[in-house]
């Protein structure tokens, strides 16, 4: 078993569950909510418990899969069970060891480092992992990315959800600071034991990803909505 490095607390969290301890739990600090905490048991849940948005996700997904941020494989394990060809790619060595114990085709990489070139049908960005740029421009990095390592009439599969609720007053006004930016823009902490780690993340609503797919020429199919306000798109180069 590998060992993770102190700025992995997602991974440690989950190599300490997979070694018996079921109530591991990463606390979450991020600059738009209170602090919460995100169990290591819901990172492992099968088929039966992901939300109906991934199981549509995985229901669309085909031909060679890259599933990007795959934290503990779960759904690549599921995809793994039902015959489909998947690789899955995260910058967490805990994680990719978990993945690789479970059995998966696992390697630590980081997406927007990738070399190859018309690889895949579909890329997974699944969990908010439209997200991942950190930024707005950020999401024109990955598009730019995913259509080089795209197969011919491959395409994306990724959620995000539009925060814009949150920032709503009881008189029905929204109190955002424009001077900040875009209102989805937000900075996360992460620890868990010693290990600790901070990055950008982005929360974008649905028009605006479909305007920056639209200016990176993709087209972009809204394919589901949550409860929540999460949704999922799938991007087809066009």
């Amino acid at each position: 078993m590998g060992n993770s490095t102190l700025n992995d607390p997602m991974g440690a969290a989950l190599l300490d569950f997979m070694l018996g301890k079921k109530d591991a739990q990463v606390l979450v600090r991020s600059s738009f909510d209170e602090e919460d905490w995100l169990t290591a048991e819901y990172l492992m849940r099968d088929f039966a418990s992901f939300p109906d948005l991934e199981k549509e996700a995985l229901s669309l997904a085909q031909g060679r899969i890259l599933d990007v941020g795959a934290c503990s494989g779960s759904h690549s394990l599921y995809l793994q069970s039902q015959g489909k060809t998947v690789e899955a790619i995260d910058i967490s060595p805990g994680c990719v060891d978990v993945m690789k114990q479970r059995g998966l085709d696992a390697r630590l990489q980081n997406f927007f480092h990738m070399k190859e070139e018309g690889c895949y049908d579909c890329i997974l960005l699944l969990m908010n992992g439209l997200g991942m740029g950190g930024s707005l421009e950020g999401l024109n990095g990955l598009l730019k990315k995913a259509r080089q390592l795209l197969a011919p009439g491959g395409f994306i599969l990724g959620d995000s959800s539009d925060i814009l609720p949150a920032y709503e007053q009881e008189d029905g006004s929204i109190n955002i600071d424009l001077m900040k930016g875009y209102y989805g823009q937000m900075r996360y902490e992460l620890s868990y034991r010693q290990h600790s780690d901070a990055f950008d993340w982005v929360y974008i609503d649905f028009h605006t990803v479909e305007a920056y797919a639209q200016a990176a020429k993709f087209t972009c199919e809204h394919i589901f909505t949550e409860l929540d306000e999460t949704y999922l798109v799938k991007l087809t180069p066009s």
